[in-house]
């Protein structure tokens, strides 16, 4: 009888590449049960899988708002167990433990910091292992915001402190990330990059009368997309920009009602693919536009999606200076880096480019897209798995 893990993730996960990357990968070695929020998406029709669906959150109100603030500015500066107590009867985390407690489960995979207080209460009542998937920099998500900084910060990184004696291996998206929760409470996350399956995309020649630009991911206001477009209106006709945007309906709406007005006719915005859909659908693009400002610590130590997409796609990067980034552009001079996050330097860079130099650069996505893709990164994972259920083996 093969091994049970209980994948936990509060995300719809028919749109959760990770998550859906990791089923891919274990459900060759576990029996998996996963549950998330959404339709059942295809990599659970594997054998072995088991989908549960978790009951969506009602709408966040300010109301919602202001109780989290009273219990987590409480809690995080108390012994009273307020911030741990405040996790743990979040309506999602209630409805997961009655829907799971009654399961038995050699280890849970806890999908993100929302999913460990909950996580750890399934651990214990199954005497199961704990694997959490920090992803990014939790206490650091929404640093920009004063109130974030003043209460949201502490309170996630006392409940990663208390819970780390409980947390038997965690993983991380990059190695800085990784550096700073050993520094901050004491996790040693192994780190497992957010990167697709190696795809042969299709290829194409570098057309020097058109340079095609493209954007995929969420749209969130925090990552100024008006700046994309802004760089567009600054470069000469050649440049034109895709963007497949996820998310927030009314900042799509300003995105396209700005570039209607300064960039008329050469800002496109398209439908989003799902997940193992992205690599093929982008293909056709020349450069994949991925500049995070670093308005906090995830953004600053940003290795996104979408830059192992476009990778795999085959498309040159062009970026700014990122430091994680830029590293892996210097590595295999596969794009270019902006010399700061404003959308002139971004032109100046870009204005540069040639049809010569673009193809080389794009080669060079190829070959970065050899050693970085899902087939190098998840079996870490599997790896992980085999050390704490079956000794190694």
């Amino acid at each position: 009888m093969r091994l049970r893990i209980c994948i936990l993730s509060f995300s719809p996960i028919a749109r959760d590449a990770r998550v859906l990357r990791q089923i891919t990968y274990l459900a060759p070695h576990y029996d998996l049960l996963v549950a998330g929020y959404g339709a059942r998406p295809a990599a659970c029709d594997a054998p072995g899988v088991q989908w549960v669906a978790l009951p969506e959150p009602l709408r966040y109100t300010r109301i919602h708002a202001l109780r989290d603030l009273l219990a987590l500015g409480v809690g995080s500066r108390t012994a009273l167990g307020l911030n741990d107590l405040w996790h743990r009867t979040r309506p999602e985390s209630l409805a997961a433990w009655q829907l799971l407690r009654g399961e038995s489960f050699a280890a849970i995979h806890a999908n993100d910091f929302h999913a460990l207080a909950v996580g750890a209460r399934l651990a214990g009542s199954w005497g199961a292992r704990l694997v959490v998937d920090l992803h990014e920099h939790s206490p650091g998500e929404h640093e920009q915001r004063l109130v974030w900084r003043w209460i949201h910060a502490d309170a996630r990184r006392a409940l990663l402190r208390r819970y780390a004696s409980q947390i038997d291996a965690a993983i991380t998206v990059c190695a800085p990330i990784a550096r700073l929760y050993q520094n901050e409470v004491g996790l040693a996350p192994i780190v497992i990059r957010n990167t697709p399956d190696l795809a042969a995309a299709a290829d194409h020649h570098v057309a020097g009368a058109r340079f095609q630009l493209l954007h995929h991911g969420a749209a969130i206001r925090a990552r100024r997309l008006e700046d994309a477009i802004t760089t567009v209106a600054l470069l000469d006709a050649r440049f034109t920009l895709e963007f497949l945007l996820t998310g927030d309906g009314v900042y799509i709406a300003e995105l396209e009602a700005l570039a209607a007005r300064v960039a008329p006719g050469r800002v496109v915005f398209s439908p989003p693919v799902p997940p193992a859909q992205i690599v093929a659908r982008i293909a056709a693009a020349d450069i994949g536009l991925c500049v995070i400002p670093p308005v906090n610590t995830n953004y600053r130590l940003a290795l996104p999606n979408k830059l192992f997409d476009a990778l795999g796609a085959g498309l040159a990067l062009a970026i700014g200076p990122s430091p994680a980034m830029a590293e892996v552009v210097a590595q295999y001079n596969c794009g270019v880096i902006a010399a700061d996050f404003t959308p002139h330097a971004m032109a100046a860079a870009l204005g540069a480019l040639t049809p010569d130099a673009l193809t080389h650069l794009r080669a060079g996505a190829r070959r970065a897209a050899q050693d970085l893709n899902a087939g190098v990164e998840m079996p870490k994972l599997v790896a992980l798995y085999d050390r704490l259920l079956r000794g190694g083996l």
